[in-house]
């Protein structure tokens, strides 16, 4: 089972690890903007990914934030996106319902970060790439209150793509 942390990256066995990535919103911006900072960290990992034919995914919600700003059709064709199914909102809504117990956080914000963890969840992640502050204080609660998230959170910006799947620069 892999390990929920701001700011590590665990594979799931210690044999050859099969992985699938799942893309927050912010991951998706870096990678479309050559100007930003997080640029080249983003295209390490989205190109570490490519050549390794690990399943990429992101959200039609993530999509639907991105497109505030930015256009949709410069997301790379090979990252899947997953349209929001009745098994993720029902597991969204679950999860929201755990969350909003103890969280005074405004939930219209919150309630897309849920639907992204319930979607990554269901679809058995490995990793969950994303350097939102909010996402991960989400995910720390919940796994506070006893959810099993099977996916490693990981910040793409502050771990390097080698050292989350374990290959070495040439």
């Amino acid at each position: 089972m892999g390990s929920l942390s701001s700011g590590g990256c665990v594979s799931k066995s210690p044999q050859k690890p099969e992985y699938t990535v799942f893309f927050d919103t912010n991951f998706l911006i870096y990678l479309a903007k050559p100007s930003a900072p997080e640029y080249p960290s983003a295209l390490k990992y989205y190109q570490w990914l490519k050549e390794n034919n690990v399943p990429m995914l992101t959200s039609v919600v993530c999509v639907a934030e991105f497109a505030v700003k930015g256009n949709p059709d410069v997301i790379p064709r090979d990252i899947e996106v997953l349209a929001l199914e009745i098994h993720h909102a029902k597991t969204a809504g679950k999860l929201a319902s755990i969350y909003y117990q103890r969280s005074k956080k405004d939930k219209a914000c919150i309630a897309d970060d849920l639907k992204i963890v319930a979607q990554a969840q269901l679809e058995k992640a490995t990793h969950l790439l994303s350097h939102d502050r909010d996402m991960m204080k989400i995910c720390e609660h919940l796994k506070s209150e006893g959810i099993d998230l099977p996916f490693s959170l990981t910040d793409p910006i502050t771990i390097p793509a080698e050292s989350c799947f374990g290959f070495l620069e040439i």
